[in-house]
């Protein structure tokens, strides 16, 4: 899965991307806000930004995904370009 980290997205942005075939979610902070903790649908308290991604994240029954796991097993791209490029090449393969 490709993922691009982003300041937090406003609901209408964060349309706008859905729309486009991505998804989006919200990061939380770690309790002493040092570091990204947790992956979620939507976070209110201590939200640091969003993430974009590639492919629907599966949550397993939680809500949240742990940031250090994720980020460990799928790759980063450092602009929407590449995501998107990324995306449609997959629905090209189909």
């Amino acid at each position: 899965m490709k993922f691009y980290i982003v300041d937090y997205l406003p609901f209408e942005e964060r349309k706008k991307y859905e729309k486009s075939g991505l998804y989006c979610y919200d990061l939380r902070s770690s309790d002493d806000g040092s570091e990204i903790a947790n992956i979620e649908k939507r976070v209110i308290v201590n939200n640091v930004g969003s993430i974009i991604t590639n492919k629907k994240i599966n949550f397993n029954c939680k809500n949240y995904v742990d940031f250090d796991t994720f980020v460990s097993s799928n790759n980063e791209v450092f602009n929407l370009k590449d995501l998107l490029k990324n995306k449609n090449m997959e629905r090209n393969m189909r």
